[in-house]
């Protein structure tokens, strides 16, 4: 019998991008999704409750380069002080430590959904535990995509 899909969620968030970004995949796909903000890059966060903005693209302070392992890509970056604290902020006031399997992290560019994660419990509780730094790898379908978002942010239009 095959593993249950929470169980390969669980294995995937708890090695790859749990370990290097506290983010885990459920779903890479796009969507019809859209957002009405009017950054380029928009990360949101969705739960019980709650559809609140985490950070734009303005928020970026540094973009790495676009990494490719499996069937996705990743991009790592880290926020400028002001925007962690507001993504901590965020987490506190919605009450991602409690439940964090309830929420998920939303990617918008140029109004278009490219990415859906859930929390990874470590991310939670070093938010919770003021041990995270802002550091995150995001991860996208494929790396043409994470591609166009780099150059987004790294151009300063995000």
């Amino acid at each position: 019998m095959p593993p249950s899909r929470r169980a390969t969620l669980a294995a995937i968030g708890a090695t790859a991008v749990a370990l290097t970004a506290g983010c885990s995949s459920l779903d890479a796909g796009g969507g019809a999704t859209e957002t009405t903000a009017d950054a380029a890059f928009v990360v949101r966060l969705s739960g019980p409750e709650t559809d609140r903005v985490l950070f734009d693209g303005g928020d970026v302070a540094t973009v790495g380069e676009v990494k490719t392992g499996g069937s996705a890509a990743r991009l790592p970056l880290t926020l400028t002080d002001a925007a962690t604290a507001d993504v901590v902020e965020t987490f506190e006031t919605a009450g991602v430590d409690e439940t964090p399997e309830e929420y998920a992290i939303l990617q918008f560019h140029e109004g278009e959904a490219v990415g859906r994660f859930g929390v990874a419990p470590s991310l939670a509780e070093a938010v919770a535990d003021g041990e995270w730094d802002g550091r995150l790898s995001l991860t996208f379908p494929d790396r043409e995509r994470a591609g166009e978002v780099r150059s987004t942010l790294a151009d300063g239009s995000g």
